[in-house]
């Protein structure tokens, strides 16, 4: 039963990550449609 309980709320986790990043991703993809420039922030993720 905890291990049910433990994989749970690890794919909950995962899921709230997802609804976060996706929304950025979102974003991301619009900016990205609208212009033929990089979005900074991309360029910054890849310059890490």
């Amino acid at each position: 039963m905890r291990d049910l309980a433990k994989r749970g709320s690890k794919a909950n986790r995962l899921h709230q990550f997802y609804l976060r990043y996706s929304v950025l991703f979102q974003a991301e993809r619009s900016l990205i449609q609208n212009s033929f420039l990089a979005p900074p922030c991309l360029v910054a993720i890849e310059g890490d």
